[in-house]
């Protein structure tokens, strides 16, 4: 219910009474962030992650992500990818929204038909924010561990992506 009071002094004195029935509310698909030069431990923007919210109150931010990590070479492969929701005006990274997308530790050996090996995995971060302006937040990933060694650094193939038919990026108002 939204009430708003006439000015100090009006007369007649009008009152506007109004009511929201459906909370704000937004659905987007975002779009793959390349992970592949970034170094160790660096954010790195989901493009087309960013959600504005609009008005006060308290909100449940969910994202679907996946992430992909392939290399060329035989030997032993470490990979790993988080992802966060980030506040763009405090910089700070939303309180339990860090989740591990993917980690994978083996000794591995390249497809022969291919010449690659592979692997995937998804996660849903999520998050509850409260604010009392309109406020910008954003999926950021980044690659958590390294790999044995710099020929395996130079070849790593790592990505973040909500760009699936089942990822989404997700807000809803919960609270005044």
């Amino acid at each position: 219910m939204d009430v708003t009071p006439p000015a100090a002094g009006d007369c007649p004195e009008n009152w506007t009474v109004g009511a929201q029935l459906t909370p704000v509310f937004g659905l987007k698909t975002a779009g793959r962030a390349d992970l592949r030069t970034s170094a160790l431990g660096q954010q790195v923007v989901l493009p087309n992650s960013q959600v504005l919210l609009p008005e006060p109150g308290v909100y449940r931010l969910t994202a679907h992500v996946f992430g992909l990590a392939t290399w060329n070479f035989n030997g032993r492969h470490i990979a790993s990818i988080s992802a966060l929701w980030y506040n763009t005006t405090t910089n700070a990274f939303v309180t339990g929204s860090p989740r591990a997308v993917l980690l994978h530790d083996e000794p591995g050996t390249v497809n022969a038909d291919t010449g690659l090996k592979s692997i995937g995995g998804n996660a849903v971060c999520e998050g509850y924010v409260t604010i009392s302006v309109p406020t910008t937040y954003e999926i950021r990933g980044l690659r958590a561990a390294g790999d044995a060694g710099t020929l395996a650094n130079a070849n790593v193939q790592h990505y973040l992506s909500s760009g699936t038919n089942q990822q989404a990026i997700m807000w809803q108002k919960v609270s005044d």
